[in-house]
């Protein structure tokens, strides 16, 4: 009985500790200036842009790496970004790899009224915890009263448990009934 209720115990120690984690950002770089990166939350990295913009015809684009690892026991699924800026007679393309080929997004607004700039969601294929990331923003402006800004963006990640913390409390349970019944017929 003591064996069993240590048992019940550890698994349930288990699906609290799992549940408890959060998502890690590491090696951060720029090819102009570092980002300065913020935790938005247990599942995501804001990424401040200081003097992003650009103002008339042109362009000016900016590269990045990071590793993200997902929650122990957990792996990653899928992206978001989350951009605050906006745009005028001028697009911003976004490309983000995840060792799996690039997920490219363009927000184009070709009027003159100042619009702000689209996100996008992407998922990611496998079972992988943790990826090497690359990226782009490109902020283009295709006439002189062109006006392109990225204040900040977010990169927000999805993960799902492998297995789900939940199905190993259960099976602890499960395992605790089995070894209690078969000590009962002794």
């Amino acid at each position: 009985m003591k064996n069993n209720i240590r048992l019940v115990a550890g698994c349930l120690a288990l699906g609290l500790i799992g549940s408890a984690q959060a998502i890690t950002f590491s090696g951060v770089t720029s090819t102009a200036s570092p980002f300065g990166v913020t935790l938005v939350g247990s599942n995501a990295a804001g990424f401040q842009t200081p003097a992003f913009f650009l103002s008339g015809a042109g362009v000016k684009a900016e590269s990045f790496t990071w590793t993200v690892t997902a929650t122990p026991g957990f792996f990653l699924t899928g992206f978001r970004v989350i951009p605050n800026g906006a745009h005028r007679n001028g697009e911003v393309l976004f490309d983000i790899a995840h060792n799996e080929g690039v997920a490219s997004s363009t927000s184009s607004n070709p009027g003159s009224s100042l619009t702000l700039i689209n996100g996008y969601s992407r998922s990611l294929s496998g079972t992988q915890t943790s990826y090497t990331t690359t990226g782009r923003i490109k902020l283009t402006g295709n006439a002189s009263d062109s006006f392109v800004k990225l204040t900040s963006f977010v990169i927000a990640y999805d993960e799902q448990p492998v297995p789900e913390p939940a199905t190993l409390t259960a099976l602890g349970l499960g395992a605790a009934a089995l070894l209690r019944r078969k000590g009962g017929r002794k």
